[in-house]
């Protein structure tokens, strides 16, 4: 799986990480691996949880980290769906707290940018129902509870005036749930669920025939046109070389991603054992294919983790991969970059 690595700061702005493109239908493939620093110094962060976040539109998206190294300062976490729900450019960051309770973050890295390109399948649609409903459920818990404790004290003055409360809660919860054939029908009762039937069958009407998907005529309804998915799944193509397509590193892994005229490069090395870092020695670990060379001498964001510092790196025009020699002897090197291509699509 793609895996996008960089260093994340508490107290300093992340400028030297580039924009991470990922295609929408890349749910639980790619990965952010982050070393957390503050100060320019590892950040300790033990027996903390932490949470990766990000601001879709009006609406904030978290989920609990899993993957934690505490020892080396780094956290990694897959990304999943609802991170990819809408085609856009969207912040992100780590946060930490002692527990895993709403609003509980002590402290949390700067944010960096992930941009999200439409794939295949519609975007999600957003609504607040589930948050309604989920605040019923908390209304009835709370009660439940004060009802509890009222009958264990056998003090009952409060009880009428607690019940007749519920009671204008559940009234509230019926107003939602027992709408009548005939409303459902003609779809007049605003506050209660229901799947009217005109709304059904205008959504039938919205929905595009099989022959109207495969052609991709009709502009007003919805579908994922076949000819849609033919595009995409002939203009994207992925290309990985692990450590034995590679030369003068010890190991590593690099991915080229190409969308039309667009290519995406991320990746890893790890420099030889020997490696010498004096008079500005450059290393080639790879000649990139036709299909994927930039039509001119680009920049690659080429950051060294152990000297908290970026350095020179290049694709030139022919494909070369060229990266300076950092530190003597083995350390990482983390490199992503982006360009155009003149070269035919491969196939």
């Amino acid at each position: 799986m793609p895996k996008h690595k960089m260093i994340l700061s508490t107290t300093e702005p992340n400028n030297n990480i580039p924009l991470i493109r990922i295609i929408q239908d890349d749910k639980n493939s790619q990965i952010f691996e982050a070393e957390i620093v503050e100060e320019g110094q590892l950040l300790n962060f033990d027996s903390k949880v932490v949470f990766f976040n990000a601001q879709i539109g009006p609406y904030k998206v978290r989920d609990k980290v899993e993957t934690i190294y505490y020892d080396s300062s780094r956290v990694s976490y897959t990304l999943i769906d609802p991170f990819l729900q809408k085609v856009g450019e969207f912040e992100a960051w780590f946060s930490f707290a002692d527990s895993e309770e709403p609003e509980s973050d002590l402290f949390s890295t700067m944010c960096f940018n992930y941009r999200v390109l439409p794939g295949i399948r519609k975007n999600i649609w957003e609504g607040n129902y589930f948050w309604d409903l989920q605040e019923l459920v908390e209304y009835y818990k709370r009660y439940k509870t004060l009802i509890a404790g009222i009958v264990d004290n056998k003090d009952f003055s409060d009880l009428i005036d607690k019940i007749a409360e519920i009671d204008g809660r559940t009234n509230r919860l019926d107003n939602f749930a027992t709408a009548t054939k005939t409303e459902a029908e003609q779809g007049m009762a605003a506050d209660k669920f229901m799947t009217p039937q005109r709304v059904t069958q205008q959504t039938d009407a919205r929905l595009a025939t099989d022959e109207e998907a495969k052609l991709g005529v009709n502009n007003t309804k919805l579908m994922t046109p076949e000819t849609t998915k033919a595009f995409y799944d002939s203009n994207m193509v992925t290309k990985h070389f692990s450590t034995g397509d590679l030369s003068e590193v010890k190991s590593g892994d690099i991915y080229l991603t190409r969308i039309g005229d667009t290519v995406s490069l991320s990746g890893s090395v790890l420099t030889l054992d020997n490696a010498d870092a004096s008079n500005n020695k450059i290393f080639t670990p790879i000649t990139f294919p036709e299909g994927f060379r930039p039509t001119t001498d680009v920049a690659v964001s080429h950051y060294v983790p152990a000297m908290f510092d970026v350095f020179f790196g290049s694709v030139t025009s022919s494909g070369t991969l060229k990266l300076k020699v950092a530190m003597n002897n083995s350390h990482n090197h983390n490199i992503t970059a982006s360009w155009t291509t003149a070269d035919e699509f491969p196939r």
